[in-house]
């Protein structure tokens, strides 16, 4: 058995062990089940467990220690296409956990398989209280219906084994990738009572996206984020109109993504900004969320044209949108960040000068210009740095200008993130600088 554990640290809020069979016969499987338990043991940290392969009597000494412990909150099950008995050993295993009332899993991945048998998951979740978020994925090209987790979305739709939803014991996050919907099997109508459940739904659609989907999506009041991807297929925006007319109400976070795999090959249809145009088009002025268009690299380039619509639509909406190439916050928020940033400016420009005390300090600037909803995204960028800086534009020495500059460097990647190819030139030509940094 190989073992590859990766602490917890700034970048990793989870201790992460890898598992799967060596591909020799290994002597040293009982030292690795002893360092797995030794893992569970000593890490102070929350652990997630991903298993590729294993063995029967590997997979039982395995879920042996993970019944013992509370520190494990994450387990990903992918055991390729083929290692169905192989999942399905480690479903039985699996299930037993989550009977236990000291279950500390909070969070489930599984790669479905066509002959997977999910019942024994089934039956665990009628009684489980600690699992909140579950993410199913099968491989596209399998073409599994969503009728193949029938009896888990009867369980989700249903609640708990007392028919009664809480916060504490129901799913509330699912995320269902490359599964075709027939909006004619039952197995639909059990996923948009699923869909009512929940707070975060991400599905990803194989080859047509169900569109009976969209108008459903009015009634999900209990949803802050949805992520749909597979609507650049679509022939025509119209889908994405739809998609504007039936937001849920409460909705925090909309994210747009292009299918992973079609859009690479070039057939895309509509494209995501032609879709987001659409979709704003339609929603309600009350409206208030972040959009985010989720493109590949590889992923065609818009019209200057669109998103010159793009912002024009956004200009009297508090709906904030992140992209590759536009970026652009709702007006209401950036009023609210200038007047954090104007006492941030103030506190910042304070303690530089008692660290500094025989430097000259200027007069402060408070400038009482608000933020128009017409006003240019360059002149919305200078006036929020102005707020940063919070001094007039009197010369002053080197010194201050490297510790302003700092200040203004992070106001605007905060509110005005530049893309990724210009970040990586901006780190660059900062590396060649010399400049002195507070």
């Amino acid at each position: 058995m190989v073992l590859k554990i990766f602490p917890a640290g700034e970048d990793r809020n989870f201790t992460t062990v890898y598992v799967q069979d060596s591909d020799e016969l290994n002597s040293q499987d009982e030292g690795s089940i002893v360092l797995f338990q030794e893992t569970l043991k000593q890490s102070k940290a929350p652990v997630e467990i991903e298993i590729k392969s294993l063995g029967q009597s590997l997979m039982k000494a395995l879920f042996k220690e993970v019944k013992k412990s509370q520190r494990v909150r994450n387990i990903k099950l992918n055991f390729g296409l083929n290692g169905v008995n192989e999942l399905n050993q480690a479903l039985i295993e699996l299930s037993q956990v989550l009977l236990l009332p000291t279950c500390s899993i909070e969070s489930l991945e599984i790669s479905i398989l066509p002959k997977t048998d999910l019942q024994p998951l089934v039956q665990a979740l009628k009684q489980n209280n600690s699992l909140n978020s579950l993410r199913l994925a099968t491989f596209e090209f399998l073409a599994l219906g969503i009728d193949h987790l029938s009896g888990l979305l009867e369980v989700l739709a249903q609640g708990n084994n007392k028919g009664a939803l809480t916060v504490k014991n129901a799913i509330t996050t699912l995320h269902l990738i490359n599964f075709s919907v027939e909006p004619s099997k039952d197995s639909f109508r059990l996923l948009m009572e699923t869909m009512k459940k929940l707070e975060c739904f991400v599905f990803i659609a194989s080859r047509f996206f169900p569109r009976p989907l969209l108008s459903q999506l009015k009634d999900c009041q209990r949803l802050s984020s949805l992520t749909l991807g597979g609507l650049d297929f679509c022939e025509n925006p119209e889908p994405f109109r739809e998609l504007g007319r039936n937001l849920p109400a409460y909705l925090e976070r909309l994210v747009l993504s292009s299918h992973h795999i079609n859009a690479s090959v070039g057939r895309v249809t509509t494209s995501l900004y032609e879709g987001a145009i659409a979709l704003l088009e339609n929603c309600s002025p009350e409206a208030s969320f972040h959009l985010i268009v989720k493109e590949l690299f590889n992923y065609p380039m818009p019209e200057s044209s669109k998103l010159e619509r793009i912002r024009e639509l956004l200009k009297n909406k508090k709906i904030a949108l992140s992209s590759l190439y536009l970026t652009y916050p709702p007006v209401e928020a950036l009023n609210q960040q200038a007047l954090l940033l104007t006492a941030l400016a103030e506190i910042k420009r304070n303690q530089f000068y008692k660290k500094n005390a025989g430097l000259h300090q200027p007069t402060a600037c408070h400038s009482d210009e608000k933020v128009d909803e017409n006003m240019p995204l360059e002149q919305l960028e200078s006036l929020l740095i102005s707020r940063i800086e919070g001094i007039s534009c009197s010369p002053c020495p080197s010194e201050e200008e490297s510790a302003l500059f700092s200040y203004k460097t992070e106001a605007r990647d905060r509110f005005f993130p530049r893309p990724s190819h210009l970040l990586e030139n901006e780190e660059k030509q900062k590396e060649n600088s010399n400049k002195f940094f507070l």
